[in-house]
């Protein structure tokens, strides 16, 4: 690099060329950090000012959502509570909802109470979830008893439930359209003037049978020729389905050797 004064050319040494360079440099690159800075800098209060606008927007979101909410809720009080109730003595309004709303609480202890029994007959449960007396479930015995004594086609006397007998060996429980059960039968009974359900397997009920035939009352017994030729089909199907052991000379209606099931 050469410089020009008073019309003389000045050749500048190495080391001068050197510095003048460097410090050309320095300021290039000067520019070009506070740039770098400033744009980092930018983006950064971008991020936050981003972060703060999100922020408000939720809390706005959730704010207008707890008010729409509330609205709602303050309407449909006023609609079931007030507006559709037609009185115009509010005080007299209130003793009406006060009463609706303690027949329906006391519907749902019911109900609580119902299911909870329910669902300690049904998984057999070893304790009781109310921490009562556990004689309070029906023995197995009852549970035939009350299931054998089930009418509820009222003034026929038609038990709901059956006993087949076949050469002195129940193999199935038919219900009053002479179906074969095929599962469970709810058992309704009273525990400390409360009314309960208990559950009876048909299996458990044919196999308690087996053990004593006598516990069948002749109203509840049936033989192969009481069955609705309709029904015989369907009987024979799960005495099959079950393998019912009976004597294997034994021949019936419904066809087959039923020993040999």
């Amino acid at each position: 690099m050469e410089t020009i004064k008073n019309n003389e050319v000045k050749v500048l040494t190495l080391e001068e060329k050197k510095a003048k360079l460097i410090a050309e440099n320095n300021e290039q690159l000067k520019i070009a950090l506070d740039k770098l800075e400033k744009t980092e800098a930018a983006a950064e209060q971008r991020e936050v000012v981003k972060t703060k606008i999100t922020k408000e927007l939720d809390t706005l979101k959730n704010a207008i959502s707890a008010n729409s909410n509330n609205i709602s809720s303050l309407i449909d009080k006023f609609e079931k509570d007030y507006y559709t109730s037609f009185y115009s003595n509010v005080g007299e309004a209130r003793n009406e909802i006060t009463k609706r709303h303690t027949r329906e609480l006391n519907e749902l202890n019911k109900q609580h109470k119902l299911e909870k029994e329910n669902f300690k007959v049904i998984y057999n449960l070893p304790f009781d979830l109310d921490a009562k007396p556990k004689d309070e479930n029906i023995s197995v015995e009852e549970r035939i008893k009350y299931a054998l004594a089930k009418r509820s086609n009222g003034s026929d006397n038609t038990p709901d439930y059956r006993v087949l007998i076949i050469d002195n060996k129940a193999v199935a429980v038919i219900k009053n359209d002479d179906s074969p059960m095929l599962s469970s039968i709810n058992v309704p009974y009273t525990s400390n003037n409360i009314g309960k359900v208990a559950i009876l397997k048909a299996d458990v009920l044919i196999k308690e049978c087996n053990k004593n035939l006598s516990i069948v009352p002749n109203a509840n017994r049936m033989s192969i020729e009481d069955i609705k030729d309709e029904q015989k089909e369907k009987v024979q199907d799960y005495i099959n389905k079950k393998k019912v052991e009976t004597s294997p000379d034994i021949k019936t209606d419904l066809g087959g050797d039923l020993g040999k099931l």
